[in-house]
């Protein structure tokens, strides 16, 4: 049973690499995907569907508590590793639900018509959004910070699941988030 198990965690370290093998990693998340691979470490996980410019707060809010509860056990259970996880629901077919956000009382909608799983929507008409979003938040630094990380994420990747890879991995990388 032991060599069943190393064989899949071996497995999902390795699919983990492939996944990650377009995008800049942390070398503590890289860690993390190593330490997959042994049997005393264990994984916290969070999931959330895809959502746009992070979507509701509760999505933040999912993977913090999934990576402070990481930082608790390990404390307490330093023998052993603790992975935080962050599974995106690529395969949720529902883009009206995860169409919009809102910000400042406005709500911002990416327009376009949608069938399958939402993962693999073409960024196409995020420009839209971005420009909408952008005006909405101004030029302070942090404004500045979030205007280039949303540039990145939705601009420069062709699907919404990469986009959102990126952005969940560009806001939490130095907590060592592995992304499904």
């Amino acid at each position: 049973q032991d060599s069943f198990t190393l064989e899949n965690r071996i497995i999902l370290a390795t699919s983990l690499e492939k996944q990650y093998s377009n995008f800049e990693v942390s070398e503590f998340t890289l860690k993390n995907i190593q330490l997959l691979k042994n049997t005393t470490t264990f994984t916290i996980t969070t999931g959330h569907q895809l959502n746009l410019f992070t979507g509701p707060l509760y999505f933040l809010y999912k993977i913090i508590s999934t990576i402070n509860l990481c930082k608790e056990l390990q404390k307490k259970y330093p023998e052993n590793n603790f992975v935080p996880i962050y599974w995106m629901a690529t395969e949720d077919h529902d883009f009206e639900e995860i169409n919009y956000f809102n910000l400042n009382g406005k709500k911002i909608q990416w327009k376009k018509d949608s069938f399958g799983p939402v993962g693999r929507l073409s960024t196409e008409g995020l420009d839209v959004v971005f420009e909408e979003f952008s005006a909405l938040i101004g030029i302070s630094e942090h404004a500045n910070y979030l205007k280039k990380v949303f540039q990145k994420a939705y601009l420069e990747h062709s699907n919404l699941a990469d986009a959102t890879r990126f952005l969940a991995n560009e806001l939490f990388k130095e907590e060592g988030l592995v992304i499904v």
